[in-house]
């Protein structure tokens, strides 16, 4: 039986802009010009609210606990999920039961600026 695998969100109706969870994990949030917080995986962001999970890599599951009980607006969101071969998620558990998460493009200019900033400076 293998281990549990988990993804970290951010709930960015709840963030406040405190800048507390990324200077305890920031290899998994940084916060973007819009004074919002985003989960992140080598500085890439996937999108907004759930459409911005990242796995966590078992080295980072103690800074994404302290994150997340340190965080006083409780923005910082924990699933276990489920990989793909391809090691994209595949599953996530949510309310008792495995469901299909799909990730759609992010919207938010903040977001595309951001990546697109990443690629060139990358």
């Amino acid at each position: 039986m293998s281990e549990k695998i988990y993804g970290t969100w951010v709930d960015q109706q709840k963030d406040t802009g405190s800048g507390l969870i990324e200077e305890i994990a920031p290899s998994l949030f940084m916060m973007l010009r819009d004074g919002r917080t985003y989960a992140h995986r080598n500085s890439h962001i996937f999108g907004e609210m759930l459409n911005g999970l990242v796995v966590v890599e078992d080295t980072e599951l103690d800074l994404l606990v302290e994150a997340a009980e340190e965080d006083p607006c409780k923005c910082v969101m924990i699933e276990e999920v489920k990989l793909a071969t391809d090691g994209t998620i595949e599953f996530l558990f949510h309310d008792g039961l495995w469901v299909p998460y799909c990730r759609s493009a992010p919207t938010n200019p903040f977001i595309l600026n951001h990546n697109a900033s990443q690629k060139i400076a990358g």
